[in-house]
């Protein structure tokens, strides 16, 4: 389920002289942050990769997450659907944004002149049909970077209207994906998951978000903004959580485990950076558990281009909740890699599996007196943090690097 899908020979190609010939690239997503915002920058990772690469990028997206007024690179053309309400960091998509930004494709779309390829986001699913015809019809090709994924199989416990309306938005999606050249899974469990629906595995291209290590190569050593409010959490061993604060990423085992180590390492302190909606309730928690603003800091979220320095000042970076499903953007995993720290998992997973193998962190039990234990002891082994911050390093070189996943796509484009 790693195989790039190949080209068909009618596809646009390369020019005569041999190399790739400029291409005219149409990304749709309602939500596109730059790297100087707070939120997955995905599309924008592939779109000025792509730039780099000599071809030209139109990007159709919404007024909720991108900011009319930055400055973007020469050959990344912006056009916005103007929407109600600002994207939030941490909060789901908004469903008025979806429906605006459908309505809003419908008829946008055809404005672009000269295309030769899409790349669209399975967010809204309604606006798919229009995007392949729109591509039937120009005769180019469609490439889905699936963000959801199909709807998952319904149980007999789901009730019958919403297992039958969840069966044909599978059938749906299945039939969206066949006039497709490919469709790029955001991790291993979406793969598995497009798989099972039937989606052939010659179409489906395993790429995660990536690590953009030249982001953290160039950022890493300014001041971290984040810890001159906060300068006393520079003075020892440092745990980061930074990413979204909802109910799925178990982050109040972060609390637990820093309640249990305010006593036996009292050295330790916990930065949580982000926003969500489970934040005002983990706050709350660390007040109870006499944590808060003691041994563990709430900061706000930060843009990619301001998250390097606080995470470079990290001895260890946790990633919370599974991985095992699809759409989720993975609590900063690979961002953690991208800075060459130690990760530390607290779910299982595929993602635990490659920490745990190649020795890039510590994977912590389920017991909070043991896992507390194993994480302060993890935090004294200097020798042990540095082997785990190699790993990590040349996970984030390797296989992960977000090169690769913008070179592939690319390959499927050019």
């Amino acid at each position: 389920m790693t195989s790039t899908p190949s080209p068909s020979p009618s596809d646009h190609s390369a020019s005569a002289g041999g190399g790739a010939r400029k291409l005219h690239i149409l990304a749709l997503d309602p939500l596109f942050h730059l790297a100087d915002q707070a939120g997955p920058t995905r599309t924008f990772d592939l779109a000025q990769r792509l730039v780099q690469a000599g071809h030209q990028v139109s990007v159709l997206t919404t007024s909720a997450a991108h900011n009319a007024d930055a400055d973007v690179a020469p050959g990344l053309d912006i056009s916005l659907v103007r929407t109600n309400g600002r994207a939030r960091f941490g909060y789901p998509i908004m469903p008025t944004v979806l429906d605006a930004f459908a309505r809003a494709l419908f008829w946008r779309i055809w404005g672009f002149k000269d295309v030769d390829a899409v790349l669209a986001t399975d967010q809204p699913f309604a606006a798919l049909p229009v995007v392949l015809l729109f591509c039937a019809i120009r005769g180019i090709p469609l490439i889905l970077d699936a963000r959801e994924g199909p709807p998952p199989r319904p149980d007999q416990s789901t009730p019958l209207g919403m297992r039958i309306a969840r069966r044909l938005r599978r059938g749906a999606y299945r039939l969206a994906t066949q006039g497709m050249r490919a469709v790029i899974a955001q991790s291993p469990g979406t793969g598995n998951a497009l798989a099972a629906l039937g989606i052939s595995e010659t179409k489906i291209l395993v790429r995660e978000p990536g690590c953009d290590t030249a982001l953290f190569t160039t950022s890493a050593g300014g001041a971290p903004s984040a810890l001159a409010t906060h300068p006393h959490l520079a003075h020892g061993p440092l745990v980061v959580y930074a990413g979204a604060m909802t109910a799925t990423r178990r982050l109040d085992m972060i609390l637990d485990l820093a309640a249990v180590m305010q006593s036996d390492a009292a050295d330790v302190a916990f930065a949580m950076c982000g926003d969500g909606p489970s934040r005002a309730q983990l706050e709350a928690r660390a007040r109870e558990l006499g944590v808060l603003n003691k041994n563990v800091w709430f900061l706000d979220p930060l843009s990619r281009r301001d998250l390097p320095p606080l995470l470079g000042a990290a001895s260890a970076i946790v990633v919370g909740g599974s991985m095992a499903e699809s759409g989720d953007s993975f609590g900063r995993f690979f961002d953690a890699l991208a800075a060459a720290r130690p990760v530390v998992v607290t779910e299982a997973g595929w993602h635990r599996e490659i920490i745990e193998g190649r020795g890039a962190g510590l994977g912590l039990p389920d017991d909070i007196p043991a896992a507390a234990r194993e994480l302060a002891d993890f935090l004294r082994d200097g020798d042990g943090l540095r082997r785990a911050s190699q790993q990590a390093a040349a996970l984030a070189a390797g296989r992960f690097n977000v090169d690769r996943t913008a070179s592939a796509v690319r390959k499927l484009i050019e």
